[in-house]
């Protein structure tokens, strides 16, 4: 069995103390734990080399399972990132106001050098987006389609522009096309184009393809 660090300990008991029973505050600490080690290697691999649009749609994500798991727990208020990734990059705000910087800003959590050095080549791909088509009709009859990423966890859509739409007027209606022929409508929200269903469209990604029924 893995022996807990400091940290992680203290974390344990600021859980316990919001609340949260013993054994599910041990889980969940783990999980922080390991989660905000790759949130930190994220953050490095950024500095070093740089994060592919992939990437750093993936690291958003991330971002959202590590606040919906934190925020679940009595006692934690909120979820703070940051990227310098000489220091921590994982901050909870407890009710008790308890904190671990200097700042007095915050109770952050210190993955382990062990946690960090166990972080997996392709750590991000259970985070990926989802890729798709981007659809968008315009002038009745005229279908643009250029490839786009989907973050899971917003519906947030990043698409590719398309040449094909600079002598076109009316856009129509625009969607997004998954590999499974199931399209979603999106709509423009704070200047981002997202996902209107991202339940809807989570559901029907998960499902087989008509091809792979077919051989069944």
């Amino acid at each position: 069995m893995k022996r807990k660090n400091q940290n992680e300990n203290e974390l344990i008991g600021h859980l316990v103390t919001g609340g949260t029973a013993q054994t599910i505050a041990e889980s969940v600490a783990r999980d922080l734990q390991v989660m905000a080690a790759k949130h930190f290697k994220s953050c490095q691999q950024n500095s070093n080399v740089g994060l592919s649009k992939s990437e750093d749609i993936a690291q958003s994500i991330l971002e959202a399972a590590i606040k919906e798991k934190a925020m679940a727990m009595p006692g934690v208020k909120d979820v703070e990132f940051r990227y310098d990734a000489r220091g921590v990059t994982v901050g909870l705000h407890l009710e008790t106001a308890e904190s671990n910087s200097f700042t007095g800003r915050g109770w952050w959590i210190t993955p382990s050098a062990e946690d960090i050095a166990a972080v997996a080549e392709d750590y991000l791909d259970e985070y990926s987006p989802l890729t798709a088509q981007y659809v968008s009709l315009w002038d009745g009859d005229n279908e643009v389609v250029t490839d786009c990423l989907i973050d899971t966890s917003t519906g947030k859509v990043w698409a590719e522009v398309s040449d094909d739409i600079a002598e076109l007027e009316v856009l129509e209606k625009e969607s997004v096309r998954l590999s499974n022929g199931a399209e979603f409508e999106v709509e423009e929200v704070d200047g981002s184009i997202v996902v209107q269903d991202i339940a809807s469209l989570l559901d029907a990604a998960s499902a087989p393809s008509p091809a792979s029924m077919d051989r069944l």
